[in-house]
């Protein structure tokens, strides 16, 4: 499996980066098409609102341990259950950004998982052939994000009205954390405003977009 585009966007680093594109609308990023694909496979995204984009986790820190433990799996499968090494290839339980109490890791969105493959959802703002690239906002991903497919959002196809969700998602979907800039910020991002990777002389999208990252923010105030 190889990529077919990498991310550029406003994210740099995991830490900081929303759990989820929609939880800040006002994010950038762009989908850049490899080389050795033709941008006429973008043709016809523009009539869709949304995409959704199957990417690798590719700064997870244990993905060499993961690889690893399934290295005598393949040994074990001919043999019968209790004679098998019980060696298991990746932690199983996780605890969740929102919540105190672990969770088995395939309840969750967490990046670190058997294989380190996502899927996310995000905001079409434009298809430009020439320059190979998909623009988006309502992102998630961080730069350099390797992107394996895009397949377009269909809402008939993609939701369920009888779908069920546990509390304790239900119970932090809409937890932001409130945010004040100090008087000088504006001047300052103003000033920078040429250098703004995605927001280039966009400084109030760009302050916008920052809001929004840090009302999203699960960490503590000591952490941010």
């Amino acid at each position: 499996v190889q990529p077919i585009g990498t991310i550029e966007s406003c994210y740099r680093q995991c830490v900081g980066t929303p759990r989820q594109g929609l939880l800040v609308p006002s994010s950038r990023a762009a989908m850049v098409l490899k080389s050795n694909v033709s941008p006429e496979a973008l043709d016809g995204l523009e009539e869709f609102s949304h995409v959704w984009l199957i990417f690798k986790f590719h700064k997870n820190t244990n993905t060499v341990k993961e690889a690893k433990a399934f290295e005598d799996v393949v040994s074990n499968e001919n043999l019968p259950w209790n004679k098998r090494n019980q060696k298991f290839t990746f932690t199983a339980k996780i605890t969740p950004p929102m919540l105190k109490e672990k969770k088995g890791v395939y309840a969750t969105r967490s990046p670190h998982r058997a294989n380190p493959i996502g899927i996310t959802l995000a905001k079409i703002v434009g298809v430009d052939k020439k320059k190979h690239r998909l623009m988006l906002s309502s992102c998630d991903l961080i730069d350099e994000t390797p992107i394996f497919d895009i397949k377009p959002f269909v809402e008939m196809y993609d939701s369920a009205k009888d779908a069920v969700f546990p509390s304790w998602i239900v119970d932090t979907i809409n937890t932001r954390n409130s945010v004040t800039f100090r008087d000088d910020i504006s001047g300052k991002v103003e000033r920078l405003k040429k250098k703004l990777k995605q927001y280039k002389n966009e400084p109030s999208a760009y302050l916008q977009g920052l809001r929004e990252t840090l009302e999203a923010d699960v960490r503590s105030n000591e952490q941010q």
